[in-house]
């Protein structure tokens, strides 16, 4: 009868479309990234990277399967794992760190002998120890004339390098680590809007791990590259809603979950911030 044949027919494209799902989530739930490259981190981010990684293993329905390659920096909760141990063992304390923060900043420049106190023509001024070159070196206090800022931290061979303290008239203070007059390392910036970054810098951009805070409510913690939430992260919305999964340039891209705060989930691919399904 014809009607037999539809059946087997309809049975055979059925069977072959269950096939074909258990393939794809059989490829994503094998595919394993490789680690992020090597960054200075705190002990602090290390905690908060710790407690992200400790999150995505035991919340199995809300977090996404291993990371889709074509995804630059995604990690896995395995990954992070790994990379957490290996950093945990290699960090080490700066004590010019504590030196500073212990410092009043204001009052710094009282204690300074004026025999270290150097007034430049440009009307730039600084306070603090200078090696056999007469270069910066050590730690001390620069005023700066053409945008007002101070900065109170270490110094090497006069650049800022090492564990230092930012001020604008904006409001503005980055407090962390330099190198070679660039915030990179471990540092937090306030935002004078109320905004703060606590996380990992790159020639004075964020790069790797960290977590910004918004002043409106909104939370992301996870990955960046070149000042742009890219890789594997968490975002948390005021309204109580929540993605989880991966970003290119500050927008939704890869496997992703989104979970309302109404209790719809969105759990697939996404194209720059379009859900696709």
């Amino acid at each position: 009868m014809w009607w037999t044949w539809l059946i087997i027919i309809l049975a055979g494209a059925l069977g072959y479309r269950w096939w074909e799902m258990k393939r794809k989530i059989y490829q994503k739930s094998t595919y394993s990234p490789p680690p992020s490259e090597d960054n200075n981190y705190s002990n602090d981010v290390l905690k908060k990277v710790k407690e992200l990684a400790k999150k995505a293993k035991n919340d199995k329905k809300k977090t996404p399967p291993e990371q889709q390659p074509d995804v630059p920096g995604a990690v896995s909760a395995e990954s992070l794992d790994r990379e957490i141990e290996q950093r945990e063992a290699s960090t080490t304390e700066n004590p010019a760190e504590y030196q500073i923060q212990a410092l009043d900043f204001d009052s710094f420049d009282k204690k300074v002998d004026s025999s270290h106190v150097v007034n430049y023509d440009n009307q730039d001024k600084y306070l603090g120890p200078s090696n056999e070159d007469g270069l910066r070196h050590g730690v001390g206090k620069y005023y700066y004339h053409s945008n007002k800022s101070i900065y109170l931290g270490e110094w090497k061979k006069g650049k800022r390098t090492g564990y230092g303290i930012l001020k604008w008239p904006s409001g503005d203070k980055y407090e962390g680590y330099w190198l070679n007059g660039k915030i990179h390392g471990q540092g937090t910036y306030h935002f004078s809007k109320g905004d703060i970054y606590i996380g990992n810098w790159t020639d004075g951009l964020k790069n790797g791990y960290g977590v910004y805070t918004f002043s409106i409510g909104d939370h992301y913690e996870g990955d960046w590259i070149k000042d742009l939430r890219t890789g594997y992260g968490t975002y948390y919305y005021a309204n109580g809603d929540k993605y989880i999964g991966n970003f290119i340039s500050n927008k939704f891209n890869g496997y992703g979950v989104f979970a309302y705060a109404n209790g719809r989930v969105d759990d697939g691919d996404w194209d720059n911030g379009r859900f696709l399904g």
